[in-house]
């Protein structure tokens, strides 16, 4: 389950499912750069969070680019991450895996998706999503062995609309042994849990 923490708050997100493609809009935007083409091929945001869906594609097959196994479900990036609304600059966190979490489709093509999300804040109704990434990253399966890098530039720039349609909110406020779970909020792709732990950093410079 992907963990992150916000102040004083833990937000739990259970997996990325549901009918995406039906809330999903179609941006299709390709950048080739070094021998990779990126497309960002759709893209949600749901008020809360912010999904990418991306196929990338290499001219050589992906596993011309080391002797030794690469991690099939990932591919990492590196880059600026950011949108823009009324003159506004907002900076988005990665939620969960650093880069793009998917699969290899072929030999030359991989799919997958990423997550964002704004500090716990709700995203503007419309906003520029503006991505640079500069390492394409393809991870070794074996820790002990090197990363492949593939530097370059792909650069994207999105129009992207608040999509609220089948979104519920729960006010919970329960507390239980100093826990609190706070808010759910249930989406067609993805389900939020916050939860309030006011001790939670202190308790853990106490381990």
């Amino acid at each position: 389950i992907p963990l992150r923490l916000v102040g004083s708050e833990m937000c739990i997100r259970d997996s990325f499912k549901g009918d995406y493609k039906k809330y999903a809009t179609n941006t299709d935007e390709r950048v080739q750069d070094h021998g990779i083409t990126i497309s960002m091929t759709e893209s949600y945001c749901d008020g809360a969070n912010l999904f990418v869906s991306y196929v990338i594609e290499s001219q050589k097959k992906f596993t011309e680019y080391s002797d030794n196994q690469i991690f099939q479900n990932q591919i990492g990036y590196e880059g600026i991450t950011k949108i823009k609304s009324d003159d506004k600059i907002y900076s988005l966190n990665d939620c969960g895996a650093a880069g793009v979490s998917g699969k290899y489709v072929d030999e030359n093509t991989f799919a997958g998706s990423q997550y964002f999300d704004l500090s716990g804040k709700e995203f503007p109704d419309q906003f520029q999503l503006e991505i640079y990434i500069y390492k394409v990253t393809l991870i070794a399966e074996n820790v002990k062995n090197p990363n492949i890098s593939i530097w370059g530039q792909w650069k994207f720039s999105i129009p992207i609309q608040v999509n609220k349609e089948d979104v519920t909110m729960y006010e919970v406020n329960e507390w239980n042994e100093g826990y609190s779970i706070d808010e759910v909020i249930v989406t067609p792709i993805i389900t939020t849990i916050k939860t309030t732990h006011p001790d939670i950093y202190l308790s853990l410079i106490h381990i």
